[in-house]
């Protein structure tokens, strides 16, 4: 949502309701007016309600929710806003709890549309509304266009390698970090830095990591704002990604853009915007399950330089012809009439 606000600030009379803090950080790029859209309430019942009571008041043209938490509000608001297009955003194809489960199902068919983040997630969708009110809405941020960069192989090179995103069960970080213990195991100069907000997984993996000896090989560090991904990513040649699930999986396609070598599990979206070998290294089941395996593929490719730079060029001109959220999110909601 913040790499389009500006846009749609601009297109629309916009109003942003956020249930939960806004980290400052996060918001830091936004100009005056693009952040007098911003409207903060805080976790709980009682803001729920008071969200509720501000869209009702506002009597929005359109209204887009996103997550469980907005989808109650949006459930509740559109009680009282019979010529509202309610557009109900949905972003993971499994749910992850009963909550969300009753909430996002209600959403999804009390809605007159559905946005979808990938094809995936529309698949998913499908089996709860209508295919006919859904929508594939692009996830990508922005359109890096960076000069071209060679990853390349030494006896003395270290190898970095970066994960972006929630530290979370499902995005299998012990998988990569198995992965990481096995090209140490191999005498590969290697090291693995994780950035990103704690979902419960990182006592857990910090425990893996002392157990096996890899407290020099793997850091942790706090979630990166959007604004300095980019400049994050350029600090690096290697994307490691084990996730068992995705839908769009925006860390990957901004890796993609700014050349680093991918190597991911083919799910969601990212074996249709990828191709193994030519533009990332992907790892399908049950290939994913064998960390030693998985080793030995990483380690033919980054010894490979003719492959790291083909893959780096590939992977950088995949999405520039493709459509922002900003413009896909736009035209989507033009189009849209009940």
């Amino acid at each position: 949502m913040l790499s389009a606000i500006k846009t749609l600030n601009e297109k629309f009379d916009l109003k942003i309701i956020c249930l939960g803090s806004i980290d400052q950080d996060f918001i830091a790029g936004l100009s005056a007016a693009e952040k007098k859209c911003l409207n903060e309430y805080k976790h709980g019942i009682i803001s729920i309600l008071k969200s509720v009571v501000s869209v009702v008041k506002f009597r929005p043209d359109y209204l887009l929710t996103s997550l469980w938490r907005s989808s109650l509000t949006g459930i509740v608001a559109t009680l009282f806003l019979n010529k509202t297009v309610y557009v109900a955003c949905i972003h993971s194809s499994k749910f992850q709890h009963v909550i969300e489960r009753f909430f996002n199902t209600l959403a999804v068919r009390k809605a007159n549309f559905v946005f979808a983040d990938s094809n995936i997630v529309k698949e998913f969708v499908g089996r709860f509304t209508s295919s006919d009110k859904i929508r594939v809405i692009s996830f990508l941020t922005k359109r890096d266009q960076i000069e071209f960069r060679t990853p390349n192989f030494r006896p003395d090179h270290v190898f970095r390698f970066v994960f972006i995103g929630r530290i979370a069960k499902v995005k299998r970080i012990d998988r990569a970090i198995e992965i990481i213990e096995w090209l140490v195991k191999r005498g590969v100069a290697v090291h693995f830095d994780i950035y990103g907000p704690d979902d419960g997984e990182k006592k857990r993996l910090k425990q893996i990591i002392k157990e096996r000896r890899l407290d020099s090989n793997v850091s942790f560090f706090e979630a990166v704002s959007p604004n300095t991904v980019g400049t994050v990513f350029r600090s690096y040649n290697y994307l490691l990604h084990m996730s068992d699930r995705e839908g769009f999986a925006m860390s990957v396609a901004e890796a993609m853009q700014n050349g680093l070598i991918c190597f991911v599990t083919a799910v969601g979206e990212i074996p249709r915007y990828s191709a193994d070998m030519k533009s990332a290294v992907l790892f399908e089941s049950p290939l994913c399950d064998d960390p030693e395996r998985c080793a030995d593929k990483i380690l033919r490719v980054l010894k490979d330089e003719d492959l790291c730079l083909s893959i780096s060029r590939n992977a950088q001109k995949v999405f520039l012809s493709k459509m922002t959220y900003a413009e896909s999110l736009s035209e989507e909601i033009n189009n849209i009439r009940v």
